[in-house]
This record gives C-alpha cells, structure tokens and sequence, in this order.
C-alpha cells in the first residue's frame, strides 16, 4: 500500500527512451548477454553462438544453458538471478539495458524441462504508449511450430533475436563491427576460459 505522505520513485517509462539513447557500445551491449548465460545461478552454458546477419541487421543471441526460470527476468531492471560460482553479473540491470539499448524489436525465447516460453518486444511502441511491456510467463510443450530449430535441437537454453534499428527515427542506429566484437569479448573472456 502507498503511503501519501511518500512519493513514489517507480521510474516513469519515459526512462525507456533515457536507456535506449545512453552512451554505450555494441560489443559491451552484446557482452552482457554473455555474461547471462555463465555462472551456476544464471544459463550455466557451455557454448553461446553470436550471429550476425548485416543485410538484414538481425543479430541472434543463442546460449546451451538450462533455460531461463522467467522470461519478464530479463526485461526488468533489477531482477538478478544471484550469484553463484562462475557468476559474472550482480545487479540485474545489464542484460535488461542491452536489450532495450541494441535494438528496437526484441524476441527471448527459452526452453527448460521440454517446455518453451517466449515474447517479443518492440520499446518504441512502449515508449509511445507511456508504459513498460508486460511479458509473457505462458509455457507450452517445445515443438518445431513455437520454438527455433537450433534451441530445439539443443533441448534447453535461451536465444534471444535482436532486429537492431535501420532507421533513426525509430529507434538509434548501432553499427555492428564483427571484428570488434569479437576482439573485445575475447580480451573480456578468455582469461577466465583459460583458467576454467
């Protein structure tokens, strides 16, 4: 229950538009992604794919993990998963700022224990409604009609699609380097692989 003689510090959605023009950078964007997939409390992966298709500028994200316990975890700032062994992030807030940071159509698709449970979101459309999206929690049975033919393969783990901006005036542009990418999360990740 609010109490009136307090005010209220919920962030307005405006702060959507705030995160999606803040200084940042692809390669560190695309790093927190990562990040949610290692570690005993978070996607536990072994392997994680990055695809990049430059014609199109969709960019694919897709991690051999458990699954994710909720979809909407990854869309709310604050939600950690925790921190165990091997676990990278903290706050909770890296993975949600990449998402609404890199592009403007978004799509988290996971799958765990032969379940699969996936949104989409397009934060220009939250932004002009004035809200923060709400995220389905909806589970079915993994089948080749709900869920991508690698993740099923796979049998469990999260893909998350990015369809990064084209067009100013949806959404900032991001210029994905390949290069750099690669570069940067290989100085970022390889002295922990090298170490186990």
């Amino acid at each position: 229950m609010k109490n009136p003689s307090k005010f209220d510090t919920t962030p307005a959605p405006f702060f959507l538009e705030g995160v999606q023009n803040g200084p940042w950078d692809v390669p560190h964007a695309i790093a927190e992604f990562v990040d949610n997939s290692f570690g005993s409390e978070r996607g536990n992966a072994n392997k994680i794919q990055i695809t990049y298709h430059p014609g199109t500028k969709h960019l694919e994200i897709l991690d051999d993990g458990r699954g994710m316990k909720k979809v909407g975890m990854l869309c709310k700032f604050g939600s950690t998963a925790g921190s165990g062994v091997g676990d990278i992030g903290k706050y909770g807030s890296g993975g949600t700022r990449a998402l609404i940071w890199l592009a403007p159509k978004v799509e988290v698709i996971t799958m765990r224990g032969g379940k699969v449970c996936s949104d989409r979101i397009y934060w220009p459309g939250a932004i002009k409604a004035n809200g923060f999206p709400q995220v389905s929690d909806t589970w079915e049975t993994a089948t080749v009609i709900n869920t991508p033919p690698d993740l099923l393969l796979l049998g469990h783990g999260t893909m998350i699609r990015l369809q990064m901006s084209k067009d100013v005036r949806i959404a900032p542009v991001r210029k994905l380097i390949e290069s750099r990418v690669q570069a940067e999360l290989a100085a970022t990740y390889a002295p922990g692989f090298r170490k186990g």
